[in-house]
């Protein structure tokens, strides 16, 4: 069962560990607690880090040879607390050896709305929008 654990360290800092005791330092962006990753930010990445082991994964099954991914994610929050996100952004650039353009875009697909279990944890309220880019080799 996934867990963790967070522990306050100073001003508004935390370390925040994981069942295998794998640690990222969180905070807030002002004054001396400037020095983690934001918690809006740490959402962000762990979509983007659950969708990409899915794909490289899907894409692996499929005889697509990857060279490179990177996946930039950008959200859009509400003006008023709590932030919550609206809209999220999402750009594959995908890298590898002739790759099938629709390969790609089934692989992101399955990722996202089958077998990420952060995206399917966002509410219907946000907007996941999705893009990708095949580099050359």
């Amino acid at each position: 069962m996934p867990s963790a654990r967070v522990v306050w360290i100073e001003h508004n800092a935390f370390l925040g560990t994981d069942s295998n005791q794998h640690a990222t330092l969180v905070s807030s962006q002002q004054g001396e607690a400037a020095y983690g990753v934001k918690p809006t930010e740490l959402f962000l990445i762990s979509l983007a880090s659950c969708t990409a082991v899915t794909f490289v994964q899907v894409m692996q099954k499929k005889r697509q040879t990857i060279t490179a991914l990177e996946i930039e994610v950008e959200g859009t929050q509400t003006p008023d607390p709590p932030w919550q996100f609206e809209r999220i952004r999402t750009l594959y650039r995908v890298r590898g050896v002739d790759l099938d353009p629709q390969a790609v875009a089934r692989s992101i697909e399955l990722a996202e709305h089958k077998y990420c279990s952060v995206a399917a944890s966002l509410s219907e309220r946000v907007v996941l929008e999705t893009g990708f880019e095949l580099l050359a080799a």
